[in-house]
């Protein structure tokens, strides 16, 4: 990828299972995505890919999915990736219950990452677990077991989730975990 180096809407997204989930504000139709299983391994030069969805953006239910499949990202944009092993960005009141993470998660660009999600926005997670590993070396250290960032203060609701594997800085392939 040397065309689109966008990290919002406007971005290439890329999934094991579903792209982009969107519905039209107050539309009463639901986009449900259950009891599906990534074990590809994805390897990208995209600002937004996942192995489930990449994009939960709105109206968007997600249940009992498993991400086995690893995934490295170099994104041309130094810092602009957001990339997580169940959705890329979860936001406008979705819901993400029952999924779990085992595959490895590396940005070698210095992304926005977490085993889960990069950005849980206004959503709810229940009964997620994470095991892989999450490395990148973002100046802000936007990495987490579940999550990478929530600047925009907007909360979500976590309940009953589970933190495995580890998390730290990828150091150029040499990685040094967070404590």
């Amino acid at each position: 990828n040397t065309t689109n180096t966008e990290s919002g809407a406007k971005a290439y997204h890329a999934a094991g299972i579903v792209g982009f989930a969107h519905a039209v504000l107050d539309c009463k139709k639901v986009n449900t995505i259950s009891s599906c299983s990534n074990s590809a391994k994805m390897t990208s030069a995209l600002s937004r890919t996942s192995g489930i969805c990449c994009s939960a953006n709105r109206s968007t239910e997600i249940f009992n999915c498993d991400n086995h499949g690893d995934q490295i990202n170099s994104f041309v944009t130094i810092g602009g990736a957001r990339l997580g092993n169940i959705a890329c960005v979860v936001t406008n009141s979705c819901v993400v219950s029952g999924c779990t993470n085992y595959g490895d998660l590396i940005s070698t660009t210095k992304g926005r990452i977490g085993g889960i999600t990069s950005l849980p926005n206004k959503a709810t997670f229940t009964n997620c677990a994470n095991y892989g590993e999450i490395l990148t070396d973002h100046a802000n250290g936007y990495r987490g077991v579940f999550f990478g960032f929530n600047g925009n203060g907007n909360g979500s609701v976590w309940k009953n989730c589970t933190a495995g594997g580890k998390v730290g800085t990828y150091n150029n392939g040499s990685p040094v975990y967070d404590s």
